[in-house]
């Protein structure tokens, strides 16, 4: 396997770790002449010099015997474990190298340390091919850099890993206090077919997740991937809520009292992704296929089987288009199948002033094998998107805002009429308007992980009262800075 090249490891470990960090012999440390031996004798710090010079020169075994002579006299000599972490590592020897350099880690104290033998580490790891621990041990360097310019340096490494990593993997966890958990309606009216959840329920959302993805097959044009993601959202209800319930429930028996678990939603789904390049490189296609299961309340909710298509598009002017299409089929399972078709073409560029913009107009149509249900789930929509990246930052943070418009169809509802068990047919329409606004604060920084927030908006006005809808939320979250 080919040796990780860190190429700012040479530079920064060895000058930072190996040399400014006591490897340099003071002038003092001169080769002491012992006549009644018949031989030279170096001192440790002349020995450390040695076996510093050794290793600039290539010569890892020499470097090795020495630093390994230096921990038989000292099992706690920090430089000497660096030392031979490096030397261990170019004879392919990783085991000793990983050992080593962990070594030197649990002794070091001052940053300067701590980042020599983080990166030191990472190059023992990734060489020996467990690039994912690389990746941890780099973020470990980048928070203990002692200056900006060696940050950027474990950075710019942590991204090399990376992209030669067949295995990524993004955990997203995030809290959100939302005033309608249960999209419950403006109407205070009790749906018959939902009493007790119809009224909008505050409280706090948790979302923990999970998107891997391991490339099994990689070509120069082409990449092919194994996918895997995972989501569960859980609610807690606020005071307010369980009063309004328990409100509720004491004037009207029929009516049950929720609580949080009963909105919980979860999901997982393993896929196949695949991505490449054509049109002389000016475009990239992707395509992937996922099967999934989702949970609502609890319980099994639905199983899925989805087909997506996109392609997007350089132009010459340095916009560009894209295009996608999905294709879903739902299996109910305390839900009705339906099969479901999506499209959308965007558009995005950037501005003079370092801004972007993303545009894009979608559609999609949703049918329902189960035409004769209460509560119909087939209809079409259109909706229309925009999303705007700041090149300036906004209290210290890059910020996006997104704003998104929406009108969705529904051409044969049956719906309650006054209350009573009487439905009427006719056609229900919603249109919603949604706004979002985050920002990443990049300059707060714990491991390479930047705290978001994001505040959000959406209203639905329905000619169907009990779907008219409001939203309110803000999110706190983590997100890579790199």
């Amino acid at each position: 396997m080919p040796a990780y090249a860190i190429r700012s490891v040479g530079a920064a470990a060895l000058a930072l770790g190996l040399v400014g960090l006591a490897v340099a012999a003071p002038g003092s440390d001169t080769p002491a002449e012992q006549p009644e031996q018949g031989r030279t004798t170096l001192s440790p710090d002349a020995l450390r010099e040695a076996a510093s010079e050794a290793l600039r020169h290539g010569d890892a075994q020499r470097a090795f015997a020495f630093s390994d002579a230096l921990i038989n006299r000292d099992g706690s000599d920090r430089t000497a474990l660096l030392i031979r972490s490096r030397s261990a590592r170019d004879l392919g020897n990783y085991d000793v190298a990983r050992t080593s350099a962990r070594s030197a880690w649990k002794l070091s104290e001052s940053s300067e340390q701590k980042y020599a033998s983080s990166l030191v580490m990472a190059q023992a790891l990734a060489s020996a091919g467990n690039r994912t621990r690389a990746q941890l041990w780099l973020r470990r360097a980048a928070h203990h850099a002692p200056d900006e310019t060696l940050e950027n340096r474990a950075i710019r490494d942590f991204r090399y890993v990376k992209s030669r990593n067949p295995l990524k993997a993004a955990f997203s966890f995030s809290v959100s206090p939302n005033s309608n958990i249960n999209n419950g309606t403006k109407d205070h009216g009790h749906s018959i077919l939902n009493i007790g959840a119809s009224r909008p329920l505050s409280g706090l959302e948790y979302a923990l997740g999970v998107n891997a993805q391991y490339r099994f097959r990689e070509t120069q044009t082409r990449a092919h991937d194994l996918t895997f993601a995972a989501k569960y959202y859980h609610y807690t209800l606020s005071g307010s809520a369980r009063r309004q319930q328990e409100e509720d429930a004491a004037g009207d028996p029929r009516i049950r009292i929720y609580d949080g678990g009963d909105f919980a939603f979860g999901y997982y789904e393993f896929g196949y992704a695949q991505k490449g390049k054509n049109f002389d490189h000016r475009g990239e296609y992707s395509f992937s296929g996922q099967a999934g299961h989702t949970w609502y309340g609890g319980d099994p909710y639905t199983q899925y089987l989805q087909l997506n298509g996109g392609q997007r598009y350089k132009l010459n002017n340095g916009h560009d288009l894209g295009g996608n299409l999905t294709l879903r089929r739902n299996q109910g399972i305390t839900t009705a199948d339906t099969d479901e078709i999506r499209a959308s073409l965007s558009y995005g560029f950037a501005t003079q002033s370092g801004s972007y913009l993303r545009t894009s107009l979608g559609v999609r149509e949703t049918i329902s094998t189960h035409s004769t249900r209460v509560v119909n789930d087939e209809f079409r929509e259109i909706s229309l998107n925009a999303d705007y990246w700041f090149g300036q930052p906004i209290l210290g943070a890059s910020a996006n805002l997104g704003l998104s418009v929406r009108q969705r169809v529904y051409d044969d509802y049956f719906s309650v009429v006054g209350g009573t068990n009487l439905f009427r047919r006719g056609e229900r329409e919603d249109r919603t308007l949604a706004v979002d606004f985050t920002l990443t604060f990049r300059e707060i920084d714990y491991y390479g992980f930047s705290p978001t927030m994001t505040v959000s908006a959406a209203t639905t006005n329905s000619n169907e009262s009990r779907y008219n809808i409001d939203r309110f939320g803000v999110n706190f979250g983590i997100r890579s800075a790199f």
